[in-house]
């Protein structure tokens, strides 16, 4: 042994000390790994569902549409009747203030009937009583047609009028078209109206529970959605 060099004697626990600090870095780096799952699982575990909302009755969002797409055409033809109702010899400033709005209320009610075609055109073809009720519809619809088109003609003759006094007569031959279209538009909400209050079943039930069809058979204002 003599002439040997001697092993350090700090060398066992030089290597030992590194040997527990990895131990001990892999024990905590395992606790880690094991509490970050379980962290997320209750996370996810928290968060409701959203609610699914109730399936629409058909028939019900069918009268709901055809109600009101006739409001629209009902408020609109009022309100050109109060634009007209003027007294043509007051001046061509009340005139020109008519003039501005009878385009846009004329467009407007165009618009309401194409939206009421299109509405009664959604009945639900599985329902043999609302598929009746719909041919009744058809045909008042076509009367509501052909009125309004007069009085959207009676509108474009008051817009165009060179004078007071032309516009004046116009303007009273254009509130005779709109009275005419406004009744068609009251034989359609008769039409609701007895549909609400009928013996049409389910149909009935469904116009019954659409507050708009209520309003618009009372003469009501539209009810806010």
């Amino acid at each position: 042994m003599a002439g040997m060099t001697p092993w350090p004697r700090f060398l066992p626990s030089a290597i030992a000390i590194p040997a527990i600090a990895m131990v001990t870095m892999t024990i905590a780096l395992a606790g880690c790994s094991t509490d970050a799952p379980s962290l997320e699982g209750s996370a996810t575990a928290s968060v409701a569902p959203s609610p699914t909302p109730p399936p629409v009755d058909p028939t019900v969002a069918w009268a709901d549409g055809i109600c009101g797409a006739a409001f629209g055409i009902r408020d609109n033809v009022q309100a050109i009747g109060e634009d007209l109702a003027f007294d043509p010899i007051s001046g061509a400033t009340a005139g020109d203030q008519i003039r501005a709005s009878l385009n846009a209320r004329s467009e407007a009610v165009g618009q309401g009937v194409e939206d009421l075609g299109t509405q009664i055109g959604k009945v639900p073809v599985d329902v043999s009583e609302a598929v009746a009720l719909a041919a009744t519809f058809e045909a008042e619809y076509a009367v509501l047609v052909r009125s309004i088109g007069e009085a959207q003609a009676s509108i474009e003759a008051v817009t165009s009028a060179s004078d007071i006094v032309t516009f004046g007569l116009n303007a009273a031959a254009a509130i005779a078209a709109l009275r005419t279209a406004s009744e068609a538009t009251g034989a359609l909400a008769t039409t609701i109206g007895g549909t609400t209050s009928g013996a049409r079943g389910s149909v009935s039930d469904a116009f019954a529970a659409s507050t708009v069809c209520v309003a618009l058979a009372n003469g009501d204002p539209r009810p806010p959605q």
